[in-house]
């Protein structure tokens, strides 16, 4: 995917057939696989997912190295995966897995135990996604992005395919650092709707 062109980039989340059979009731029968890398416990029977992919925009006026926009890239897209898993699974232990630095795990913690206190778990099912450079500096890039996401909100008890499907809309603003030759995301602000 050429970095020059920009591109509405549709980021389609897709759930293994496989995830529709893991029970998401309070039991938690175990964790609901979605596109990432899985912690430990991790169901086994379910098919591996693609790794997420992302290509970046950069604003006028702000160019990297393609290197280093790679690496950023594959930083956004693990801070994604491991959100979407711990969103599912009511379980931040996926954003450590992916390498979210605790700062960042912040929004999506609030987010986890706000839904938790309302016995709910949400599952993405897709997003519309541009995320873009919007300042860099020696270590250092920030993106934001305006993701338009699908949802299925799940109640105790429900199964996937059980919940109600919503739309929201999160800014997002987020600081991705080279840490010890790893680029990672250290820093997020999410507006999620109230």
């Amino acid at each position: 995917m050429s970095r020059n062109i920009a591109v509405r980039l549709v980021m389609v989340v897709a759930i293994a057939a496989a995830a529709v059979a893991v029970a998401c009731g309070e039991d938690r029968g175990g964790p609901l696989p979605t596109p990432a890398a899985q912690p430990a416990g991790a169901t086994p029977e379910a098919s591996p997912q693609p790794p997420l992919r992302y290509g970046l925009q950069q604003r006028p006026g702000v160019r990297l190295d393609g290197q280093v926009l790679e690496e950023v890239a594959r930083a956004y897209a693990e801070f994604w995966s491991g959100t979407f898993n711990a969103l599912a699974n009511a379980n931040p232990a996926f954003l450590e897995e992916a390498g979210v630095g605790p700062q960042a795990q912040e929004p999506v913690r609030a987010r986890i135990a706000a839904l938790e206190r309302g016995g709910q778990r949400l599952l993405v099912r897709s997003t519309v996604q541009m995320p873009m450079v919007t300042d860099a500096g020696e270590g250092w890039v920030v993106l934001e992005d305006s993701v338009d996401a699908t949802l299925e909100v799940l109640a105790s008890g429900q199964q996937p395919g059980q919940g109600a499907t919503q739309q929201e809309t999160w800014r997002v603003r987020l600081t991705v650092r080279n840490a010890g030759g790893r680029w990672q995301v250290t820093e997020a602000e999410i507006g999620w709707p109230s």
